[in-house]
């Protein structure tokens, strides 16, 4: 009895026929047939995450080798079905058209892996293969078996990184160090929480600011505790969920009856109290499209009168106008007479069209994805620019990925731009833009972009997710180093 780890030639796996999600098949085309009627979505899902961030080395394949040489495989067989139909999506069959044309995408992708041979350890005994693949998949087993993370225990795992639901939780642990009687579940909707704190009326009704990594109040130390701790109870207790506050009209009315008993009518002060000064806290830039629709609608959709006759009166009537903020009004004119600067020049002057269009709907709302690629090749033509303005022009990556890289491990050498402070300065954007999420859709700002070139349609670009790259940090990106000044000059 013993095993051994080796690369295995994908051509040599099938999926297998006594996969135990579903009833035996009799060959690997129904096998795959299953799997393709079955979990469709989830396989498209493993295959995206396989070409962007290849095979995960600490889930290996697991198979188990025969007398004759073949192999049977016992672990993976939706990440092996997902690596064959990356490389072939003939396999999938013609019913799922609709899969196999996203696979088709995916298999065009020229960052893919080409997943000719993939590692595997290898049993030559079967039992023992099926006492270690029972222990992955058959739940805790009493700590014998893996444990599944919770929201809790999954955000502060990515704590470090920056992602969406960091606010939320520096606010659970912070209300639970405050109120030690309350307990709170592994399993608390941390992005209902999330949903909240993004919203104006909520960030309102209990006085909250974000800024800067800090996280302020408006009320008394003890008032936003007493009101906070009702919220977190009733949303962990099942009382209300995310369809209480699904949209910014909802959360309103939650507000509006919860004051007709006495709730959210703390006294508000001139003073702020500093809640939270977390290093991970995320300031008020990465918002779910739904929250940024709100709040633009708030701040920005204004609207312009025009004057009709009706009844032979004349009234005023508001006349529509985009509520979404692209490129508008950008100042290009650092880039006019330097030769150097034309292939920035030319695809901002394109998003500087795609923005101030005449008409109710922008060129840009009309023709997101469009959009999303020029405001790709914007992006990789400002750090080229950048690279180019600190003498280091020569032997510059041209695959997105790689010339990130290249950036990134220089950006914090050059001295910040003139009148920026240090926590404006280009590389606090950057950061931003690499780590920045969007709510819903998997990946960075920069993945979404990226997706709007290798491969169009995996992800449905909206004006909101534009709007939220754009404002949240890459106009500004762009715009210093726009103004940064050439090294030696």
């Amino acid at each position: 009895m013993g095993n051994k780890t080796l690369k295995i030639p994908l051509s040599k796996l099938k999926t297998s026929v006594e996969n135990p999600r579903f009833e035996s098949t009799s060959t690997d085309e129904e096998a795959v047939t299953k799997m393709f009627k079955e979990m469709g979505e989830e396989l498209f899902h493993i295959a995206k995450d396989l070409v962007k961030n290849g095979q995960n080395p600490s889930t290996i394949i697991v198979l188990y080798q025969k007398e004759d040489g073949s192999y049977v495989l016992k672990d993976g067989n939706r990440r092996v079905t997902a690596m064959r139909a990356i490389i072939n999506p003939k396999i999938i069959p013609e019913e799922f058209s609709n899969d196999r044309s996203r696979f088709e995408k995916l298999s065009l992708d020229p960052s893919r892996p080409d997943f000719k041979k993939i590692k595997c350890v290898i049993f030559d005994d079967e039992d023992e293969a099926d006492k270690w693949v029972h222990n992955n998949h058959a739940g805790t087993q009493g700590g014998v078996g893996q444990i599944t993370w919770g929201p809790i225990q999954d955000a502060r795992f990515n704590n470090r990184k920056g992602t969406k639901n960091i606010n939320a939780l520096n606010l659970l642990e912070y209300i639970s160090k405050k109120s030690p009687d309350i307990q709170i579940s592994n399993e608390f909707p941390l992005t209902t929480l999330t949903r909240l704190l993004n919203s104006i009326p909520f960030k309102s009704a209990i006085g909250l600011k974000i800024k800067n990594g800090i996280m302020l109040t408006d009320l008394s130390e003890e008032d936003f505790l007493k009101e906070m701790r009702e919220v977190i109870v009733e949303f962990d207790t099942k009382k209300r969920n995310v369809s209480d506050v699904i949209n910014k009209e909802r959360i309103e009315n939650y507000i509006e009856n919860e004051r007709k008993i006495g709730r959210f009518c703390s006294k508000h002060t001139e003073t702020l109290t500093n809640i939270i000064a977390g290093k991970n806290t995320v300031d008020e830039i990465i918002d779910s499209p739904d929250d940024l629709e709100n709040e633009t609608s708030e701040q920005s959709e204004g609207v312009k009168e025009s004057e009709t006759k009706e009844n032979n009166k004349s009234v005023k009537r508001p006349k529509k106008v985009s509520k979404y903020k692209f490129f508008e009004n950008v100042d290009l004119t650092l880039l006019d007479s330097d030769p150097r600067c034309v292939g920035l020049k030319n695809v901002m002057i394109e998003l500087k069209d795609l923005s101030e269009a005449k008409g109710s709907q922008k060129p840009f709302e009309k023709y997101p994805l469009a959009a999303g690629m020029v405001l790709r090749t914007a992006y990789d033509q400002s750090m080229k620019l950048l690279l180019k303005k600190n003498k280091l022009e020569k032997n510059v990556p041209s695959k997105l990925s790689e010339l990130e890289g290249y950036v990134g491990n220089r950006i914090g050498q050059w001295s910040p731009e003139p009148g920026a402070k240090s926590d404006d300065a280009i590389g606090n954007y950057f950061e931003i833009i690499t780590r920045g999420s969007i709510c819903g859709v998997k990946g960075t700002w920069r993945d979404v972009l990226n997706a709007t070139v290798h491969a169009p349609g995996s992800i449905s670009i909206t004006p909101q997710m534009l709007e939220t790259i754009t404002q949240g940090g890459m106009r500004t990106f762009i715009e210093r180093i726009i103004a940064y000044p050439w090294k030696n000059e």
